[in-house]
């Protein structure tokens, strides 16, 4: 029976060496979107479009992005040569313009290529494209820009919806509109009509429109764009939905009502400010078991106290892992408070946290840390040190122990049997 145990755990141990030896594979960046499709643009007119640029998790440091266009029309693209994704970002949003200063009417299409070379540092980094010392892997994306050049104006528009905003009594009410620009041309409602209705009494409602002079231009091929605006009206407190009528041309095009309400607080109530100054743990790669300490910098910013609370998103990789919502600390004005938070986690991999501190109606800006958490060279040992593990080999130890205890029953037992059983000896 021990030969035998010794053979499962040598087996054991033997597999998982050879497991732990199989690598991963690893991508430096990620693009999003990887095609951008222009439907119509103006000759001798700009489009500013971007691509959000991501590291992967497994990223540390600066990167250093170059960009390279391609094709017979790439001359078409007004486009920054590099750009650095900072050691703490997750991404760039990486602009450029569409410009056919002389394009004659039709269909082009231009590659962008984003190359990453560990080697290649911004400071001795040449114009000219050149490469600092050392072997490196370079690794990158390409994304397609196609776009259609017009000699006709094109005036084409998606308004998608509006949205409120917290404010106070006696302050304007801040509204966002969501509208897609994708003619050619800029373009603005010539007015706006806004209607404000208390969720608990109906019967307040309050009214405001904005003609076009106080409504900004929206830039040709503009997709999603968000315009933000102040609606001078008095509100009382409360909760409110807003309605907004939209109208070009003398003819009302759109009518949308806000998805969520907003609130109206008592004067002072939004004087609660704070900031997320810093956020760190205290290694960049855990040993699985390890506990992750992760640290919280909040700075209160306003005039009055606030009492926070640290909540962190846990991804592994690109998936949401947990939320964990952290104990709830008073801030005093002008004050510091460091937010402890110590993570356990079961799993390896490269993880990534995004922390921020939630106070009143108001939530800070996150900010992320990444990790990786490896197991031990020895599989099976990490195993044993895991609560199953543990679990497992006390039981194991219990039935070796029940088994030995029977086994030395039953062989004192046959003993006795003999001794009984044994015939004396004859005297000659």
């Amino acid at each position: 029976m021990k030969k035998y145990l010794f053979s499962v755990i040598f087996g054991l141990i033997l597999l998982s060496g050879v497991l732990g030896t199989v690598p991963l594979p690893v991508q430096a960046i990620s693009i999003s979107p990887p095609t951008i499709e222009v439907l119509s643009i103006l000759r001798d007119t700009r489009q500013t479009k971007s691509i959000r640029v991501g590291r992967s998790p497994s990223e540390q440091g600066n990167l250093y992005v170059q960009v390279e266009k391609s094709g017979e029309y790439a001359h078409y693209l007004e486009a920054p040569i590099d750009f650095t994704i900072l050691e703490g970002q997750k991404y760039v949003d990486y602009s450029f313009d569409i410009y056919p200063v002389d394009a004659a009417t039709g269909d082009y299409e231009v590659k962008l290529t984003f190359k990453v070379n560990p080697n290649i540092q911004p400071d001795v980094q040449e114009k000219s494209g050149g490469v600092g010392a050392g072997v490196a892997i370079i690794t990158g994306a390409s994304a397609i820009v196609r776009f259609t050049v017009s000699g006709e104006e094109v005036i084409d528009y998606k308004i998608l919806g509006v949205s409120g905003a917290e404010t106070e009594v006696g302050n304007p009410a801040y509204i966002k509109l969501f509208i897609s620009n994708i003619g050619n041309v800029e373009w603005k409602p010539e007015q706006i009509d806004f209607i404000f209705t208390d969720v608990d009494d109906p019967t307040n409602i309050a009214t405001a429109s904005l003609k076009g002079e106080a409504i900004p231009f929206i830039k040709p091929g503009s997709q999603n764009n968000v315009t933000s605006l102040e609606i001078p009206v008095d509100l009382l407190e409360g909760q409110y939905m807003v309605t907004a009528k939209f109208y070009y041309k003398n003819e009302m095009i759109g009518e949308f009502v806000s998805a969520q309400s907003f609130f109206v607080y008592p004067k002072g109530t939004l004087l609660q400010s704070g900031e997320l100054v810093a956020v760190s743990i205290d290694k960049t790669s855990y040993v699985l078991g390890e506990k992750i300490r992760l640290n919280a910098i909040f700075k209160n910013l306003g005039s009055l106290p606030i009492v926070g609370v640290l909540n962190t998103d846990i991804n592994l990789g690109s998936d949401f892992i947990d939320m964990i919502r952290g104990e709830e600390l008073s801030v005093g004005v002008n004050k510091e408070a460091v937010f402890l938070e110590m993570i356990e986690l079961d799993k390896p991999g490269n993880y990534t946290l995004s922390s921020y501190v939630k106070y009143g109606n108001k939530k800070t800006d996150a900010q992320t840390v990444s990790f990786s958490v490896v197991a031990p060279e020895n599989k099976f040992l990490s195993f044993l040190n895991s609560k199953l593990g543990l679990i497992g080999l006390i039981l194991l130890i219990i039935t070796a122990a029940v088994f030995y205890k029977v086994y030395r029953a039953k062989k004192q037992s046959r003993k006795k049997k003999n001794l009984k059983f044994k015939k004396p000896p004859v005297d000659k």
